[in-house]
This record gives C-alpha cells, sequence and structure tokens, in this order.
C-alpha cells in the first residue's frame, strides 16, 4: 500500500518526558547535536525536528531531501553528513 507523503503530523507541542529530557540532557552537558529531518518524511514532519533544534543550545539542523528512510535513499550523503558531524565534534574536543 503507498504511503501517503502529502500527509503531515503536528509538531511537537507538549514534549513528553522522553523529548523533554533529551533537551534538558543534551544541553546541559554541551554535547555537539546534529539534528535530521526529512523533507518528504510521512511519519515525522520536520516541525519536531525544528522543535528540536530550536531547544538544544548550539545545536544544528539539517533537513535532508528524503523520507523517512534517509539513510538508504540517500546513502552517501547521509554518510557524508555523518562522518562531518563527528569529525566536527572530535575536533572541537581536541581544541
Amino acid at each position: 500500500m503507498p504511503v501517503n507523503t502529502k500527509r503531515r503530523r503536528e509538531p511537537i507541542s507538549e514534549p513528553g518526558a522522553d523529548a523533554a529530557g533529551l533537551v534538558q540532557q543534551a544541553g546541559a552537558d554541551q554535547v555537539p547535536v546534529h539534528v535530521f529531518a526529512s523533507a518528504d518524511d510521512p511519519l515525522v514532519p520536520v516541525s519536531n525536528g525544528e522543535y528540536l533544534a530550536q531547544r538544544i543550545p548550539g545545536s544544528r539542523l539539517t533537513i535532508l531531501p528524503a523520507s523517512h528512510f534517509a539513510w538508504e535513499e540517500i546513502p552517501d550523503q547521509f554518510a557524508a553528513l555523518i562522518t562531518d558531524s563527528v569529525t566536527e565534534a572530535e575536533n572541537r574536543t581536541s581544541q
């Protein structure tokens, strides 16, 4: 059965304990956070990624030209973004 890619779920307006805990922990530890969202994801709207990126200090958001399984749809681009994020984080901690 085909997935309706036009459907969008509402963004997280009142995060549950898990999302709130994630935001609080990542911000408190100053962990380098790179939030990924997929522009055409029928299950998780971009607004969820925006919500997290806006609330985690120092984080950044990348919106990928993909659906729900970006690592399968654009594997080379996805791998490059992960590699760049890890390299950046390592460089920050070694300074």
